[in-house]
């Protein structure tokens, strides 16, 4: 088992937590054991698991690796930290970007796909993938929402955003 801690517990963090107390069956997460969550709130416990300070969590030698979930103004300026999407920082990315450099995207088309994370707290539907966006931005710049639909699924909790866009340059 790999011992987990989560720093943060605003709705990611919250929600991450959720998922780590109860694992997908067969799922990456079913190998972590979480071991406590870090909050600059004086929390206590939460869903039964306990808060412990940042410097415990450091030298804690049960705890191998930490989620942060911090809202993105508390991250630490010119550092990055990426898991789920760590093709970001590959060569082939960086060669990618080369490659755009300077070309216009005529058309782009995301589908995300995914379920509520917390639908009472959290408004808008999450979905996976929306790093894809992020991707897009980084490599063409400033996208604007041409259409864009939204199909759910309720009973399958699943939910699927299709978005067109464009860029400023076209």
């Amino acid at each position: 088992m790999i011992g987990v801690v989560v720093v943060g517990v605003g709705i990611a963090g919250s929600v991450r937590i959720r998922d780590l107390l109860k694992p997908l069956p067969s799922s990456p997460s079913e190998n972590l054991k979480l071991v406590g969550f870090v909050s600059r709130r004086d929390l206590g416990e939460y869903n039964g698991v306990k808060q412990i300070p940042l410097e415990e969590a450091l030298k804690s030698t049960d705890v191998d690796a930490a989620f942060i979930c911090t809202d993105n103004q508390n991250h630490e300026e010119s550092k990055v930290l990426h898991v789920e999407h760590i093709e970001l920082l590959t060569e082939e990315y960086r060669a990618l970007k080369k490659e755009v450099n300077g070309k216009t995207l005529e058309e782009g088309v995301l589908h995300f796909t995914g379920g509520p994370l917390d639908k009472q707290r959290s408004g808008f539907t999450a979905f996976s993938g929306i790093a894809r966006a992020t991707w897009l931005v980084d490599l063409f710049g400033e996208l604007t929402v041409t259409s864009a639909t939204q199909e759910e699924n309720p009973g399958e909790n699943y939910s699927k955003l299709t978005a067109h866009f464009v860029t400023a340059n076209n």
